[in-house]
């Protein structure tokens, strides 16, 4: 996620990266609530999970704006190959229990998996791909909105206008967003959905990046009837978040204890509630950061690897 710094126009705004695959992905970036609605929510109840997760990846690597240049924003650079996207969102297809797969039928597996979610995110206009003979395919990521540019959700300041969640590239550099499945990456949005609708107190503002505490009851997520009501409904089952929740317990990304008082009036609950506290911060502990200059020479770089 930029820095929102004082500028001119010739300086490059700073952003810090994570080593990943062969490349750099986002240190921190956001995406909308209301893409978790109305994309990613719909694509995991048609069992189509495994397009929310490349979206995922594809987010965190393609260009911003202010790192394009000559290039379209949302241009995923040349040194991603689809095996690579492959890992970042899936583990690798099981190996045939009478014979061993070669690695050729390998590789053709995993293009053709990315080839179908691309396909699932093309439908939904969240991606553009231009095919290209004997190539990779040039892929842009377009703005979660749909049809339009690459942007960055509440770069402007502010929450009420745009709110977003944002996202950990280190939960996809590490291999743990690989490794997830419809519970897991449904919590997973879920519980940051939640961290941003928390009140920190003395005016500061809410996270939404994962390090903060919040309770709410699992029903609150798709209840219109509950605060605050202008909110973006998340429409994830019940069943789906506990399973998500408890699996995130056991890994340590989530703790959880028992509230038996409102912590806005101190009053006791007729039923005790759980708070829960986000630990998603403690991937960052399984990969290596960048410093925001050479993450901006790793993207101009892949500006030269431009295959013909």
């Amino acid at each position: 996620m930029p820095e929102t710094i004082a500028q001119d126009k010739l300086t490059r705004p700073k952003t810090r990266g994570i080593e990943c695959g062969p490349g750099a992905c986002k240190f921190l970036y956001r995406i909308r609530h209301v893409h978790i609605a109305e994309h990613y929510s719909p694509l995991i109840a048609a069992k189509a999970i495994g397009a929310v997760k490349l979206d995922l990846v594809l987010r965190a690597i393609a260009l911003q704006p202010e790192h394009a240049g000559k290039r379209k924003p949302g241009f995923v650079l040349w040194d991603w190959q689809y095996e690579h996207l492959h890992n970042l969102a899936k583990l690798s297809p099981p190996a045939r229990r009478t014979q061993n797969r070669s690695d050729r039928a390998t590789r053709h597996l995993k293009r053709k998996w990315v080839s179908t979610q691309l396909s699932n995110l093309a439908d939904l206009e969240l991606v553009t791909v231009r095919p290209r003979h004997g190539a990779r395919p040039e892929i842009i990521v377009l703005s979660d909105l749909g049809k339009r540019p690459l942007d960055d959700p509440g770069a402007e300041g502010g929450y009420d206008d745009d709110r977003y969640v944002t996202i950990r590239g280190s939960v996809i550099a590490s291999g743990t967003l690989a490794k997830w499945g419809a519970p897991e990456v449904a919590s997973y949005l879920a519980a940051l959905y939640a961290e941003f609708y928390t009140d920190r107190g003395a005016g500061r503002a809410a996270t939404s990046d994962g390090t903060g505490a919040w309770w709410r009851q699992l029903a609150w997520f798709n209840n219109p009837n509950w605060f605050p009501q202008e909110r973006v409904l998340l429409p994830f089952s019940k069943s789906l978040l506990e399973d998500g929740f408890n699996a995130h317990a056991t890994a340590g990304l989530i703790s959880r204890t028992k509230l038996k008082k409102d912590p806005r009036t101190n009053q006791p609950f007729d039923t005790p509630r759980v708070k829960y506290w986000n630990h998603f911060n403690k991937l960052d502990q399984k990969v290596r950061r960048i410093a925001p200059e050479r993450y901006i020479k790793i993207v101009d770089a892949g500006a030269q690897t431009v295959p013909f």
